[in-house]
């Protein structure tokens, strides 16, 4: 077994309440609002009618683009820390981020935080503005980001390995395992295979190695050795690993855990 750092974060997206507005157009427009009857929409939800949907469907994208492009340094991964801290920024009546700031936290006061969580934030893509009374205004949010940080195992054998899709219906342990095996070699092979080498390339074969996460998803592809001169098809490699399904997890004492591989990527003539 194996030790790594595994590193978890969760965001949660939350408005404030409405705030009274004045009547006329020019004051609207001067107004940084927090909720009205037509709310930002970022892009893609536009494609929905019900405006609670909308909405619901907006929040929950930002706070899923921001969990996807949030960046740590790898000193605070190893560092295990665990803090807090909270983003407001605006989405203008242009629809562009802007005055993104950190209103609280983090507890520890570490910059890098701060300056992780501002980034992500502003990578935030342009939306649709929101409007009050037909007129686009600037909407304000707040977005509270955790940052987790947790030991946990790698392991390279268990009790129950990870099964391939087309393996799940075998009776017995051991055949399903042996399926998998079989069937993730041929998954690699297949695709290799369906790669046309140019004249310039020779070919070889790239050693990899990946895990089947907790949720059977595949992650943390790399190279443990590559093609010698030839480092496009290292990368043909990684992205054959990426793509292959989801498998049922591996469990060990009846908990889903992360199981690594290693596995061969021949590229031939």
């Amino acid at each position: 077994m194996k030790k790594a750092i595994f590193f978890f974060f969760v965001i949660l997206l939350f408005t404030g309440t409405i705030s009274a507005q004045e009547d006329t157009t020019d004051s609207i427009r001067e107004e940084v609002f927090t909720m009205l009857e037509e709310m930002p929409i970022f892009p893609g939800c536009d494609s929905l009618i019900v405006w609670d949907e909308i909405n619901q469907c907006t929040n929950q994208a930002i706070a899923i683009y921001v969990q996807h492009v949030l960046k740590i340094p790898e000193d605070l991964k190893k560092s295990g820390v665990h803090d807090k801290l909270y983003v407001r920024f605006i989405v203008s009546k242009t629809g562009e981020i802007k005055s993104a700031i950190v209103v609280k936290g983090p507890k520890s006061g570490n910059e890098q935080l701060k300056a992780a969580a501002l980034k992500a934030v502003n990578l935030l893509p342009s939306m649709i503005p929101g409007k009050h009374r037909g007129a686009p205004v600037d909407v304000q949010y707040h977005v509270p980001v955790e940052f987790e940080y947790e030991e946990q195992e790698i392991f390279t054998i268990v009790e129950e390995m990870p099964i391939w899709p087309d393996c799940v219906g075998l009776k017995h342990k051991g055949e399903k395992h042996q399926c998998s095996i079989d069937k993730i070699f041929e998954f690699a092979e297949t695709r290799a295979k369906n790669y046309k080498l140019s004249r310039e390339e020779i070919g070889g074969t790239a050693f990899l190695r990946f895990i089947v996460d907790k949720d059977g998803s595949v992650t943390d592809v790399s190279v443990l050795k590559g093609i010698q001169n030839e480092p496009q098809l290292d990368s043909i490699a990684i992205g054959i690993i990426k793509s292959m399904p989801r498998m049922l997890p591996g469990t060990q004492r009846g908990e889903p855990v992360r199981v690594q591989y290693t596995l061969p990527v021949k590229f031939r003539r």
